[in-house]
């Protein structure tokens, strides 16, 4: 599972395949392009990834064993995705959602003008 973090409003966001998430401040955004490839932006971008079975696996053992008597959390790997992973790409912030971050409007257009713009190059 990849996660954005923006290093500039501290927020955290999931992203989704084909709908364009963005932070608190419109620094950073993204999108999923398929089930494993993401696009992202943003100078203060920092895409993170959970490792999905390790997650799976806290989920289950929190589920089937109730909270732990130590107060501590379930543990599931976590970890910052390099730069140059084959299943990232750092592209510049589209005009499209510059456009919409300036007049509040967030509408599922965008993500069809970005998503054929990524296509076509």
């Amino acid at each position: 599972m990849k996660l954005l973090l923006c290093k500039k409003c501290s927020d955290i966001f999931v992203l989704r395949v084909g709908k364009i998430r963005l932070c608190e401040c419109g620094d950073t955004g993204g999108q999923y392009i398929n089930s494993i490839d993401a696009q992202y932006w943003g100078d203060s971008a920092q895409m993170l990834g959970f490792a999905n079975h390790s997650l799976v696996q806290a989920l289950k053992d929190q589920i089937a064993k109730g909270d732990r008597p130590d107060y501590l959390g379930r543990e599931f790997k976590a970890f910052l995705i390099p730069n140059f992973a084959p299943s990232i790409k750092r592209i510049e912030k589209p005009d499209a959602v510059n456009e919409a971050v300036l007049h509040d409007e967030w509408i599922d257009e965008i993500t069809d003008f970005i998503n054929v713009g990524s296509q076509a190059g």
